[in-house]
């Protein structure tokens, strides 16, 4: 929501000094105010926070309800239907990769394809897998491009593409030149190179 305060807003606001400066209720209990009058001498001004409500010249803590009532919001969320893809990438994938296995066991049932022929054919599994994971480190940037990523994390997403990327080539290769012996497919200058 643009306006509303949801649970990501309160946990972000929860981890801020500010939070730490609060107290939970608007009754301050005698045990509260204790800790804080022990927080209060420990804590330093410029620990670059916000001041501590003896800093600030109060005697008690202000409730984290009113620090909660001016926080702004700062967490926006965009919601589409590749969210829900997203989400359910472990249940996709597991369908994908189930249905490659099932399918090479079943045609080997009932084409009679030997054990080394099937099992050579059910390796498209692991190309499978891969070009789920590249699929959704691609979404995962899409993603990333509506909202604050740092440099180190962008880095690490292309890294992650480009890995996944060779690797799917060099999956697709090998899974070409797994099947040359069928001599079903015309030779080129690379794969003869192979």
């Amino acid at each position: 929501h643009t306006a509303k305060m949801n649970y990501d807003d309160f946990n972000e606001f929860f981890w801020t000094e500010e939070c730490l400066d609060c107290h939970r209720s608007k009754v301050v209990t005698k045990t509260a105010r204790h800790y804080f009058e022990r927080r209060a001498k420990t804590s330093t001004s410029g620990r670059g926070g916000a001041p501590s409500f003896r800093e600030r010249g109060t005697t008690t803590p202000v409730p984290v309800s009113e620090k909660l009532a001016g926080a702004p919001k700062t967490y926006m969320e965009v919601r589409t239907w590749l969210h829900v893809v997203y989400a359910f990438q472990r249940i996709f994938e597991a369908h994908v990769l189930t249905f490659f296995l099932l399918a090479a066991l079943g045609f080997k049932n009932f084409l009679v394809w030997d054990w080394t022929y099937a099992v050579q054919v059910a390796s498209i599994a692991a190309l499978a897998q891969n070009m789920c994971a590249l699929l959704w480190a691609l979404l995962e940037t899409a993603f990333a491009s509506r909202r604050a990523v740092d440099d180190l994390a962008a880095a690490a997403l292309v890294a992650r593409i480009a890995t996944r990327y060779v690797a799917l080539v060099f999956q697709a290769t090998y899974l070409s030149w797994s099947f040359d012996d069928l001599d079903q497919m015309p030779h080129s200058a690379v794969r003869d190179g192979g």
